[in-house]
């Protein structure tokens, strides 16, 4: 397994100011290993247990040789779509076999990187979008909770909702925040496929980047490539660092909104009497 250095790589005049912290390492033969090209988009802000798994990743794949890694960390690209299509390109452009991103601010499990492997090299079902389930804090019908951000179409108003099930499962649309893809699915959708669109009469209403990559997909799935539907595994969680704490914004939504019932039902009381 040969890795080309940093300083190996200036010598042949090649510029690494647009990815100071890229490692290369060269493709291995693909019935050796899974060669994974990992990205992870930042400001340079990606989390300290991040970077403790995918060095443990990396002491793996080194010492072990069970798969060969490429480290790509685009940084300082705003929006968060310019940051996708760079990687999307950086992919398409190297030999690499998966695509594994992973928001800087998801920690996946340690298992995450074999695991998501396992599922797209299945030979009893052909797989080519994989996530991990990574929740959010969300206001729904029925109150606050922690949702996947995996979402299926239904029929009707609003069109998209959140996914739920249990182990691996299809969806509709998955986050990108720490999912597997493979080389066909990348090359089939094809150059300029993030964007964040506003909506709304002020356009004060935003479907994110990796949405409408998931839209994309499903334009494929609808010309008739089943296999490209995505899947998401809900028994394995990743834990995000996003500005607020999820679990203690969602615990903080259930007292919030305990507290307004309870409310009601004084001002009840006190109209009662």
């Amino acid at each position: 397994m040969s890795i080309e250095t940093k300083s190996e790589k200036v010598n042949q005049g090649e510029n690494f100011r647009q990815d100071p912290m890229a490692l290369e390492v060269a493709p291995n033969d693909k019935d050796e290993v899974p060669n994974v090209f990992l990205a992870i988009p930042n400001l340079g802000e990606i989390a300290t247990f991040n970077t403790l798994i995918i060095g443990r990743w990396l002491a793996m794949a080194y010492t072990q040789e069970r798969w060969n890694i490429n480290l790509y960390f685009p940084c300082d690209h705003v929006p968060p779509s310019k940051a996708r299509n760079n990687i999307h390109k950086a992919f398409i452009n190297s030999k690499y076999d998966y695509l594994f991103t992973l928001d800087s601010d998801v920690v996946p499990p340690p298992n995450a990187l074999p695991l998501l492997l396992k599922y797209v090299t299945d030979e009893e079902v052909e797989r080519h979008i994989v996530g991990l389930t990574v929740q959010m804090s969300k206001m729904t019908q029925k109150g606050a909770m922690l949702a996947p951000s995996a979402f299926e179409y239904k029929e009707g108003p609003g069109g998209y909702v959140i996914a739920q099930g249990e182990g691996l499962t299809q969806v509709d649309v998955v986050t990108l925040a720490a999912t597997i893809r493979t080389r066909e699915l990348m090359e089939a959708v094809g150059a300029g496929a993030y964007e964040e669109k506003m909506h709304g009469e002020f356009k004060d209403s935003t479907t994110g980047e990796d949405f409408v990559f998931g839209e994309h997909v499903l334009d494929l799935v609808d010309e008739g490539h089943e296999e490209y539907r995505p899947w998401v595994d809900f028994n394995h969680i990743c834990s995000h660092y996003v500005t607020m704490n999820t679990r203690g914004a969602n615990d903080l939504l259930i007292r919030t909104e305990n507290f307004a019932k309870q409310q009601v039902v004084e001002e009840g009381s006190r109209e009662d009497d």
